[in-house]
């Protein structure tokens, strides 16, 4: 009889134990599980959308959306802005660090399979609301994408490939930074970057405003401790020494608004000018003329490029003060 109750007491400790272990295999299975479908859901997200992208083989970016369409093409190393067919210096920095953006385009997570209308306006996604890029390489292979709203989340996007209807959210910017407004890809700025204050010998200033009439030059004045720069003819006071230099500054940073397109100016009576002559010997030259009665604009032309740029008057005054206004500031 003893015997018989420590083999079924064996027995039934096995059986428990057997239990314990079956539990355990079942958790070990199920944590493995989960962590594979984490792992493939890490990779499937952190995968490149765009494979083999290079930057460097892209020769244009064609925008559009329900209204507009425009382009940026690449000639020469340089990107431009194609208008209407007209060719406009563009933001190289800006395009770039754009193209940058399309390297680092990944994969995403699926956010929604649905398809609808509905269901492509609630991400930016609906005809009347995406934006479509299609990315042109030099070996004749197009990328077409779908860009829709910021997510939720800060930093990610809405975006949906060619002939997919899936909606995927990405950790990106791209939506942010698509901007169809052709300006908004221009090169703004009038001067290179490779020039500054540091180059200027004289600057020629000359304006017919009604609030600004008269003229005067900037001079460099070499001194023992690097130099300075003067005005003439001499005002009668001292300036602060960084008022003309910062004068330079806002000349050389002159940022436009726009291009101007299809407009002869050669009757149009000039109201200013600016003539920067350089130590190395050569000059650059700015010609201000109105752009229509009281709009607040003024047409800028240039003889060291073929383009005529649009800018306000706020920024007009910035890069044409009259001696008075600099007295203000005087030191004395």
């Amino acid at each position: 009889m003893k015997n018989i109750f420590l083999k079924f007491k064996d027995r039934k400790f096995i059986i428990y134990y057997l239990c314990v272990l079956l539990v355990f295999q079942t958790s070990v299975f199920i944590l493995l599980k989960v962590f594979s479908f984490q792992s493939t859901k890490t990779r499937s997200i952190g995968q490149n959308l765009i494979k083999g992208f290079n930057k460097d083989k892209v020769i244009s970016l064609i925008f559009s959306d329900s209204k507009n369409t425009f382009s940026l093409e690449k000639e020469g190393g340089l990107w431009f802005v194609n208008i209407n067919d007209k060719i406009i210096p563009g933001d190289n920095g800006k395009i770039d660090f754009y193209l940058e953006i399309l390297k680092e385009l990944s994969s995403g997570i699926i956010r929604d399979s649905s398809e609808g209308s509905e269901t492509f306006k609630k991400y930016g996604l609906s005809e009347e609301n995406m934006r479509k890029l299609k990315i042109v390489s030099d070996k004749k292979k197009d990328f077409i994408l779908y860009i829709g709203n910021t997510g939720k989340k800060k930093g990610t996007s809405y975006i949906r490939l060619e002939n997919e209807k899936m909606i995927r959210e990405v950790n990106s910017l791209i939506s942010a930074e698509t901007n169809i407004i052709p300006v908004q890809w221009l090169e703004r700025r009038v001067f290179p970057e490779t020039i500054n204050t540091e180059d200027v010998q004289t600057c020629e200033i000359r304006s017919n405003f009604d609030w600004f009439n008269e003229s005067y030059t900037i001079k460099y004045n070499p001194q023992k401790d690097g130099g300075i720069f003067i005005l003439d003819p001499d005002p009668g006071k001292k300036f602060k020494p960084d008022i003309l230099q910062n004068l330079l500054k806002n000349i050389f940073e002159l940022k436009i608004d726009d291009y101007k397109l299809d407009v002869d100016i050669t009757d149009r009576e000039r109201s200013a000018s600016i003539t920067i002559n350089l130590k190395n010997g050569k000059s650059n030259r700015l010609y201000f003329f109105k752009s229509g009665p009281d709009d607040g604009r003024y047409i800028i032309d240039t003889d060291f490029n073929d383009y005529l740029y649009i800018v306000d008057n706020i920024k007009i005054k910035k890069i044409l003060l009259p001696v008075k206004e600099l007295i203000a500031l005087e030191i004395d």
